[in-house]
């Protein structure tokens, strides 16, 4: 999955290594736990009924016996520049009055081409799906949001779409742009209804009811429990132990669930069979039915059912650039929404330049959205506020996914979604929204993200999640836990295989220790076997043979627990300004744009993506400081910090400045780098301070062009308080292996310099005319190193530090003898274990 990453211009850092092996034939141990008690796990959520028609048959086609309805009979002729939006529509409303007759229903089919439409498109009819001719071929443009073309809403940054599915007498057509007050997506419920006369427990599957004469298999059916005031209800949901127990509700912090508020919980099922008044479902139970809640069967009401869209693009003609001021006030330029759907689906469809959701399910039951690229035409519009919406929704399987885009957010579960699954999928920004008012019992699994985004949710909205929640086989490619790594606030969660990010960072501790199972997590974690928990799921549901293990080689992707590294994310050939949080904050003359990424294969590992420095133009990009950004370690003591980066100074002409700087907000810090091709500098960061040091480069170590990698030691508790710095040079482009500490610039007092670098929440770099830089690493901290033993294999400075580590596992890529650790002869998955251990130890 990180080729994927890599059609992106995401580009692993030198610095970055983790074990990746697969847990070989041995299956996983809480896996084997789950396969044991399957329907009622106290940490492992049953996901197996997940997808359209609970994932056991294929999604609806245009060919699969359907009536056709091609919209150009309508008169929408793609590639001719008018307005399809009335015979879009025109066909669809065609399409519904067929289905309603037809066994199978209708297919509103799209020729290859570009459709232009001015406003929104409203399924409001069973057994509708919409075809075009491929995800490439056919193209829906929309020239305007939600709120030019429909009315003026303002929660269109998590409301509606522009292929809407929904009830017509919730939400169709309006004319003239008015304002809306409401708008009704979310379930309702309706006679008839009946109610339980025995206690049900979690993992049941069949419940006994007054009177279940008025229903029948195939129904969908709402198990609906009262909120109750003691509490016992939430106390279930956030998994009935120490956690639940501990934890004080408060209105101010959990208003939105408490009863007062939120007076009913449900559930929903497909009732399989009826005996007397036996219901027996076809999934189990996903939470207690107790008689003390009064629990009744209720049937939902406004409901659209077997219904999607498949083999197109949805692109809108968004130009503003969205940022934080656009949060929850977005005019919509929306994707696919599905509100009280039932058996719907997204199938190989690509988002392009949306701005509040791309794809949004409000109120779903066995949904599947699948295949699905959500990103932008520039840089300038990748960033967003939701890439995918799952919220009121049961049995929801997002599977095969790409965000190549920056949302604030990311991969939401909200408002008591339950066995839902985000599945085989990789994202360059956002993170696990988890956005509160209870989602339970959901999973990620084999995910890979940039871990980014903020998750969301009003203060007073209860813990971020609920109980039973599972990450399984996950990768935060080395950019922090937040939200993914936290066990704190996991109650009865599992963290399976997530690798790259320290488990237990504190991020919002609600009652300390979750009784989460973690296995082979953390930063040096192994992927699980198996090693996807929704196909072992439907295999173990189905008595089919279960995935194989994870063959993955080992990652190159994340760092040490106390490493901050990170990567240019940018697109090729795009300016750098504004993307990834890199602001132009310093522009030297006056014309804008002075980077822009570019593939550079003069660097020694390979064609990396760098940011490179226009001829002529001089300037300083900044990644601003904000909640989610830092490289201050929580090992941070002060005595030894190190700084490592590649640089190419210069092209062919130009002074070709490249220098790093971080500091924070009030302008203290460090920079350093090399300056005029033939100058290393330290000096104060934004040249504020004291420090003002330059030597020039001695003769035969370093030529234009070439690439360096320099090493910054501050130690601020040496020079009686004061501080030193050391700068160390290592000629890479020549094949050097070792720092070379630069004359002069050794053990430099910082008399003037900040000495409390926990403080520094902002990294720069000034670079101009061809020079360039990239791989940067913080934090490095040899004071932690083991001194020289058996497993210090790369020795740049006699310690055992990363370096070691990614001199090991090139080792063991390339198959070197030398990667034969435990000296049986070969290099297997064992070397790379028995060396983790010995490097973990630290030589004992």
């Amino acid at each position: 999955m990180l080729g994927a990453l890599h059609r992106f211009g995401l580009v692993a850092t030198a610095f970055a290594f983790v074990v990746c092996q697969g847990a070989g034939a041995q299956l996983s141990d809480a896996w084997q736990s789950f396969a044991a008690n399957p329907d009622a796990h106290p940490n492992i959520p049953n996901i197996a009924y997940a997808g359209y028609k609970s994932g056991t048959v294929s999604l609806p086609h245009k060919n699969d016996g359907r009536q056709i309805v091609n919209v150009s009979t309508y008169g929408a002729v793609p590639n001719d520049g008018s307005d399809d939006t009335a015979a879009i529509r025109a066909a669809v409303d065609i399409a519904g009055a067929i289905a309603e007759a037809h066994p199978i229903g209708a297919a509103v089919v799209f020729d290859a081409g570009e459709y232009e439409l001015s406003g929104p498109v409203f399924i409001h009819d069973d057994k509708v799906i919409l075809a075009g001719a491929g995800r490439d071929a056919t193209v829906l443009r929309f020239a305007t949001s939600l709120d030019e073309s429909h009315g003026h809403y303002p929660y269109w940054g998590y409301s509606g779409g522009m292929i809407w599915f929904i009830t017509e007498n919730r939400e169709t057509y309006r004319t003239g742009v008015p304002n809306i007050p409401s708008i009704s997506t979310g379930w309702g419920t309706m006679s008839p209804s009946t109610d339980l006369v025995v206690n049900a427990s979690l993992g049941d599957r069949s419940v006994t009811v007054s009177n279940a004469s008025a229903f029948a298999a195939g129904d969908y059916v709402f198990i609906q429990s009262d909120n109750a005031s003691d509490m016992s209800t939430l106390r279930h949901l956030f998994g009935d132990g120490s956690w639940a127990g501990n934890y004080a509700f408060t209105s101010a912090k959990d208003g939105a669930i408490l009863p007062s508020n939120r007076s009913v919980v449900r559930s929903m099922h497909k009732i399989e069979s009826i005996q007397g008044n036996t219901i027996t479902f076809e999934e189990p139970l996903k939470l207690d039915a107790r008689l003390a809640w009064n629990p009744e069967i209720r049937t939902p009401r406004d409901v659209v059912r077997d219904v999607g869209i498949r083999d197109m693009t949805l692109r809108f003609d968004r130009t503003y650039e969205w940022t934080d001021a656009n949060h929850n006030n977005e005019p919509g330029y929306n994707g696919v929404c599905m509100n009280a759907v039932i058996n719907g689906f997204v199938e190989n469809v690509a988002f392009r330049n949306t701005d509040g959701v791309a794809v949004n399910i409000n109120g779903g039951k066995h949904v599947s959205v699948t295949n699905v690229d959500i990103g932008a035409d520039t840089e300038e519009l990748r960033t967003m506020h939701h890439a995918f919406f799952v919220a009121n929704s049961f049995d929801v399987l997002v599977q095969d996914f790409v965000v190549d885009a920056i949302p604030r957010h990311g991969l939401y579960y909200g408002s008591f979604t339950m066995g839902s699954v985000y599945s085989r999928g990789v994202a360059t920004g956002g993170t696990f929204d988890y956005h509160k008012i209870l989602p339970y019992a959901n999973a990620m699994t084999e995910v890979e993200i940039v871990n980014s985004g903020r998750a969301g949710g009003d203060t007073d909205s209860g813990p971020p999640m609920g109980a039973r929640h599972a990450h399984w086989n996950v990768s935060t490619l080395g950019t922090g836990g937040r939200m993914i790594a936290q066990p704190d606030i996991m109650p009865r969660g599992a963290l399976l295989g997530v690798r790259c990010a320290p488990t237990g960072q504190t991020f919002n501790t609600e009652n300390g220790e979750s009784e989460a199972i973690i296995e082979s997590s953390g930063l040096f974690g192994a992927p699980p076997n198996p090693p996807n928990l929704y196909q072992a799921q439907l295999a173990l549901r189905l008595g089919n043979p279960l995935p194989p293990p994870s063959v993955d080689g080992p990652c190159d992707h994340c760092g040490p627990d106390d490493v901050y590294t990170f990567d240019f994310g940018a697109q090729l050939n795009q300016d750098l300004d504004g993307q990834d949080n890199w602001v132009l904050s310093r522009d030297f003359s006056g014309t804008g744009s002075v980077a822009s990424m570019k593939a550079d294969a003069s660097h020694p590992s390979g064609t990396v993506v760098v940011p490179i420095g226009v001829q002529g133009r001089e300037g300083i990009y900044s990644r601003q400081s904000n909640s989610d950004f830092g490289y201050t370690p929580p090992s941070y003591d002060g005595e030894n910090i190190e700084i490592i980066f590649d640089l190419r100074s210069g092209g062919t002409t130009g002074s070709g400045d490249a220098l790093l700087i971080v500091n924070n907000a009030y302008e203290e810090g460090i920079q350093f780098g090399i300056s005029n091709n033939n100058t290393f500098t330290i000096r104060g960061g934004r040249f504020s301070s004291v420090l003002q040091e330059t030597v020039s480069i001695p003769s035969g170590w370093y030529s234009r062009g070439e690439w360096a990698q320099l090493r910054l030691i501050l130690d601020f508790t040496a020079n009686a308080g004061l501080g030193t710095a050391t700068l160390g040079f290592k000629n890479i482009s020549r094949g050097e292996t070792e720092f070379t500490d630069v004359p002069s610039l050794t053990n430099e007092s910082m008399e003037g310099v900040v000495r409390y670098p926990e403080t520094w929440d902002r990294i720069e770099f000034r670079i101009d005319d061809e020079a360039a830089l990239t791989n940067i690493a913080i934090n490095v901290n040899p004071s932690d190193d083991v001194s020289c033993c058996a497993t210090d294999i790369a020795a740049p400075i006699g310690t055992l530090d990363f370096l070691d580590a990614v001199r090991f596992y090139q080792a063991f890529d390339a198959g070197e003898a030398f990667a034969d650790w435990n000296g049986d002869g070969s290099i297997t998955p064992d070397d790379a274990v028995a060396y983790q251990t010995e490097f973990e130890l630290g030589c004992p």
